[in-house]
């Protein structure tokens, strides 16, 4: 339904910066614009968070050179930002790649944002906190819901249709992708109100097909001991560790 030739996006919760409009039309001749936010806790304290990215243009050749290689998720498991609010897309380019024959509940943003990434020619890094990010502990990624299986295999397919998975390395990083997005979802079946059996039982059962047997065995990590450690965790069905992993996330709050 959107007018404009730009398409920015603000959470209920969250805010935008006083001088967000005024930063973002002074570059409205590329087709992504990035920036930084502030991170803002219940009891009013800030955090400012810039983006990874260095500060300035990029042509279609930069993009390519510097951030395809973390553009889904590199060997280190560091990934490009998914969220949409950091960013302000192009609309033909956002509408062109954005997911639209499934609904995911989980990591849709993602879904959306790295297609836009490939296929830009143009890009801006702004090194300025422009949207304030209001932390809730009762949003779907911290309120304590298990996440829905299908979740990782849907944004893989989806990617998988918006980028060219010859290209680089990208099948692989895909692989990581869906290890990392599956432990995600593996951890997020604790907060159900069933037995450990019952639940061990279904995640096995989950872990065992196909698509996820494949992408646990050809997702390789390096330098991330952490991601290691999760696909490993996953890939020999080392469930109550998981499990354990679980209750101290949740302890910890």
């Amino acid at each position: 339904m959107a007018q404009g030739e730009y398409l920015a996006f603000v959470d209920a919760d969250d805010r935008i910066t006083e001088d967000f409009m005024e930063t973002v039309t002074m570059h409205t001749d590329v087709d992504i614009i990035r920036f930084g936010y502030i991170g803002e806790r219940p009891n009013g304290e800030q955090t400012k968070h810039f983006p990874r990215e260095r500060e300035g243009r990029y042509t279609a050749s930069d993009i390519r050179k510097e951030l395809f290689p973390y553009l889904i998720q590199s060997e280190s498991a560091a990934y490009y930002c998914p969220s949409l609010w950091c960013h302000v897309f192009k609309k033909e380019l956002f509408v062109a790649n954005m997911v639209r024959d499934c609904v995911i509940k989980i990591g849709e943003d993602g879904a959306c944002v790295m297609p836009c990434v490939y296929h830009a020619d143009s890009y801006v890094c702004v090194h300025k906190c422009l949207y304030v990010y209001n932390y809730n502990d009762t949003s779907a990624t911290k309120g304590g819901k298990a996440f829905p299986w299908d979740g990782p295999q849907l944004i893989a397919n989806h990617l998988a249709a918006r980028i060219d998975m010859s290209e680089l390395d990208f099948r692989q990083q895909l692989d990581r992708k869906v290890a990392h997005e599956l432990f995600l979802v593996v951890v997020s079946q604790f907060h159900r109100d069933e037995t450990y059996r019952s639940l061990r039982k279904e995640i096995i059962r989950e872990l065992n097909a196909p698509e996820y047997k494949e992408a646990l065995k050809k997702a390789r990590f390096k330098g991330s001991l952490k991601a290691k450690c999760m696909r490993f965790f996953l890939r020999h069905r080392m469930i109550s560790i998981v499990y354990m992993y679980s209750r101290c996330r949740l302890l910890r709050g």
